[in-house]
């Protein structure tokens, strides 16, 4: 990976429109009360845990793609969302789409949210890592050199499985011993469009 493309996908760090700081983006919307939460679908629990949220930001690392979320209760009393997504029929309409908290818990993507203090969605993910620490910026990082390559956003949960979780880690390793790791904790062989994408990470060795 040539320095200049590796300099713009570490932007993210830097106010890259492309990975914005989404607590920074959403602080003055906060109510008393309020807190920040960052979780994995797939890890928090069941979906009914989006009932506590109220702002949302649902953020798609496979392809730098952000969907905004609303939290709207019908006059019946049951809980819908309004979904904000700019590739959809709705928002080409000038509109949204109505859902459930069922059709938006997805595994493929990195929920960011604001939800009451102390309610069941706080106490199952817990407090939002401080943006300031060391492990965040080289999560940070790392998310944002693999959303700056179409397509590599997806291996992030597989990096995390298998205990990498830096740029520095990333590109101590050989194409070879990277796709032998990811195979290993993904269970089956990785696909050869990844394969032939590895290189452009700036890997230690071809």
């Amino acid at each position: 990976m040539a320095t200049g493309e590796l300099d713009t996908a570490v932007q993210g760090l830097r106010g890259d429109i492309r990975f914005p700081d989404w607590p920074a983006v959403l602080r003055e919307l906060l109510h008393d009360g309020d807190t920040f939460v960052r979780f994995n679908p797939v890890k928090a629990g069941e979906s009914s845990l989006l009932h506590d949220v109220r702002l949302m930001a649902m953020v798609f690392l496979r392809n730098t793609h952000v969907v905004a979320v609303h939290r709207d209760e019908a006059p019946d009393g049951r809980i819908t969302f309004r979904k904000y997504d700019n590739d959809s029929d709705a928002r080409r309409r000038g509109t949204f789409e109505t859902v459930s908290a069922r059709q938006l818990w997805v595994g493929s993507c990195e929920m960011v949210a604001i939800t009451q203090r102390g309610s069941a969605l706080h106490r199952a993910v817990g407090d939002l890592r401080p943006m300031g620490s060391l492990r965040e910026q080289r999560v940070a990082e790392l998310r944002a050199v693999l959303g700056g390559f179409g397509g590599l956003g997806a291996l992030l949960p597989l990096l995390e499985r298998a205990q990498i979780r830096s740029l520095s880690m990333l590109r101590q390793l050989s194409v070879e011993e990277l796709r032998t790791r990811l195979n290993e904790v993904s269970g089956s062989p990785l696909s050869l469009a990844y394969l032939d994408r590895l290189p452009v990470l700036g890997l230690c060795k071809a």
